[in-house]
């Protein structure tokens, strides 16, 4: 199961540090807004969130490894072969 923990609340509130971030495209930037929006309890496959909004699975996924490459996700695979971010 994919899980984002953060406050619950109307309002998504992210960091300037991480909008400014140069090394950051802003496809990066719009996935990890929406991912962070999303109940803690959201669970989610980069197939669903490509279904759900208007880009490919390519373009998810890189997104996913750019976020990943500089640290604002993480992804944790289990011994089940399931992973989390």
């Amino acid at each position: 199961m994919n899980r984002i923990k953060k406050k619950e609340g109307k309002y998504t509130q992210v960091s300037n540090s991480f909008l400014r971030d140069k090394n950051i495209s802003f496809k990066a930037k719009g996935l990890f807004c929406y991912m962070y929006s999303m109940d803690e309890k959201w669970n989610f496959t980069m197939q669903s969130i490509a279904t759900q909004q208007n880009d490919g699975l390519s373009s998810i996924r890189s997104a996913m490894d750019e976020l990943k490459e500089f640290g604002y996700i993480v992804y944790e695979k289990h011994a089940n072969g399931k992973g989390t971010y």
